[in-house]
């Protein structure tokens, strides 16, 4: 199943297909960490040193702090009101670019050696648009502060284990 191609073909999205990334996002990260990340491209047979050495460490935070959580960031988005979400540029042409951007990261051709790059680069796409998901819920459900910051806290060392 992709991850990102499907929401990324949405033209005018709306707060579906912010919903369709939330889940993408869920299932990219766990498939990562697992090592069970499902894409075309050719797989090198070795990852970087770091992502070998670390992963299963981040896969057991990921378990307990990070991965349940999209259920309740899906239910605090469903909160915002749509001004809201227009205004940080969470549905429409501004997620059109975001989501368009992570699908042709997830689709693009390449060899081995692109592989761990893609991902990275992709990472970093995830984390920019996982950024402006975030950013709004601090104002509008101040409740989950806590757990936002947690979860940003929690991107950067995913990104690091892939760029080694």
């Amino acid at each position: 199943m992709p991850y990102f191609t499907q929401p990324g073909l949405a033209t005018d999205p709306d707060i579906r297909e912010l919903h369709n990334f939330m889940n993408g996002a869920r299932r990219f990260l766990h498939d990562l960490l697992t090592d069970q990340l499902r894409l075309a491209h050719p797989r090198p047979a070795t990852a970087p040193a770091l992502f070998l050495e670390l992963r299963q460490e981040a896969l057991a935070v990921y378990l307990e702090y990070v991965h349940d959580r999209f259920e309740q960031l899906h239910y605090e988005l469903d909160r915002v009101d749509q001004n809201t979400l227009v205004a940080h540029g969470l549905i429409g042409e501004c997620l059109h670019e975001k989501l368009r951007t992570l699908a042709e990261l997830e689709v693009s051709g390449g060899d081995e050696a692109s592989y761990w790059p893609r991902i990275g680069k992709m990472l970093q796409e995830l984390d920019a648009t996982l950024d402006a998901v975030l950013d709004p819920l601090k104002i509008a459900a101040p409740r989950v502060d806590g757990f936002i910051g947690l979860f940003k806290e929690f991107r950067a060392p995913v990104l690091n284990l892939v760029n080694g």
